[in-house]
């Protein structure tokens, strides 16, 4: 069973602030503690230990100060070498960590932060991975939506900030008559109620005009093969234009957001980032201004006769052939997810489902993306 690592360390009689071992970000069961990892903790026990003696301190109240983290590094130091900035003052005295490090704010970014527009996802805050961790979430409609979001990010976490990512889905640029739409004429039905771009757009707006300051971004869905000629079985490109102008214009995104094994469009395929269309609608997004793709890779499963494409290799020449764009790239690109038939239920580290290699922690797909940062 997966346990919270406030769990781990109470039953290991482990005070540290600092962890002894690969966390999770809660998508993927971490590696197993290493001897080296090990031998931090067991360091960390035991330097705090006699520190905290000497200052006539109990131990979680030495681990709680900056002498207690300063004390990690130290340890951290002493197994793997030189890499962490402490002195050994430090972890006797406070005012040697307040003169040396004055104090200042840490900052935390969300960057894929989701909800809906009044929709239940069943599977996701009702997932078996989430109940295994002790989390016992609702799952309708209002658990989802913005109201909760913004609680939850901003007023029940320390997240300093949040880039509102989308979802794959299309918008409707006009009516029978040729009239531009607007708000939610533009994404009737199922699709309006997930993340459609004019609601992140809007989303963001009242984020930051209740924080005054900018603590929200958003990204938008517009994607290569939205927009599709079924008479020609070609990109619709005049379209595309239409809604990347009014993506940047009028919603202020600040990247895109790419589902390559989707088709919103009824195309009949997806795309691959080097691809030909894609090639275009980058070169028009950087006519624009805008250089930052986010694209989703990994979970195959959420399409069954396009999941190939979520495959990251074409990650590599699309970069090369684009130096002046980044590219994010989320979920690792691990290929199967938690909830995919044919493997264990529950079970990342399951070999012949996800191809997991304990000696390099790599997972299927997960390794080419690897690889490609290797060259």
């Amino acid at each position: 069973m997966w346990i919270p690592k406030g769990l781990r360390d109470m039953k290991k009689g482990v005070d540290s602030p600092m962890p002894t071992q690969v966390v999770s970000n809660e998508e993927f069961i971490p590696r197993r503690q290493t001897p080296k990892q090990k031998e931090v903790e067991y360091l960390i026990g035991q330097m705090g230990d006699e520190r905290a003696k000497k200052l006539s301190l109990s131990r979680r109240a030495f681990m709680a100060s900056s002498m207690g983290l300063a004390t990690c590094f130290l340890a951290s130091n002493k197994v793997y070498g030189n890499y962490w900035e402490v002195d050994e003052a430090e972890t006797w005295e406070p005012a040697a960590y307040d003169e040396k490090w004055p104090k200042g704010e840490y900052f935390i970014i969300d960057v894929q932060a989701h909800f809906t527009n009044g929709y239940a996802i069943p599977g996701f805050r009702d997932a078996e991975f989430v109940k295994n961790m002790g989390f016992q979430l609702k799952n309708d409609a209002e658990a989802y939506s913005f109201k909760n979001f913004v609680k939850e990010m901003f007023f029940d976490s320390e997240t300093s900030m949040v880039v509102i990512s989308g979802v794959p889905g299309k918008e409707n640029l006009r009516d029978k008559e040729g009239k531009v739409l607007e708000g939610a004429a533009r994404t009737p039905g199922v699709g309006g109620r997930v993340l459609p771009s004019w609601v992140m757009s809007e989303a963001r707006k009242q984020i930051n005009e209740i924080a005054g300051s900018q603590r929200a971004l958003n990204q938008g869905n517009l994607a290569p093969n939205h927009y599709w000629d079924k008479a020609t079985n070609k990109m619709d490109r005049a379209a595309c234009l239409e809604q990347m102008e009014r993506e940047l214009s009028v919603y202020g995104i600040n990247s895109w957001k790419w589902y390559c094994h989707t088709d919103p469009g009824q195309s009949g395929n997806g795309f691959q980032l080097d691809d030909d269309n894609a090639q275009w609608f980058i070169e028009e997004s950087r006519k624009r201004g805008l250089k930052l793709i986010s694209t989703h890779k990994g979970y195959s499963y959420q399409s069954r006769t396009l999941g190939h494409l979520a495959n990251p290799k074409d990650v590599e020449k699309a970069a090369l052939r684009n130096p002046d764009f980044n590219f994010v790239v989320y979920h690792s690109a691990i290929k199967h997810g938690l909830n995919e038939p044919g493997g264990q239920p529950g079970n990342w580290l399951d070999k012949d489902h996800n191809n997991y290699d304990p000696t390099t922690g790599d997972f299927e797909w997960h390794r080419i993306l690897m690889d490609i940062k290797k060259r």
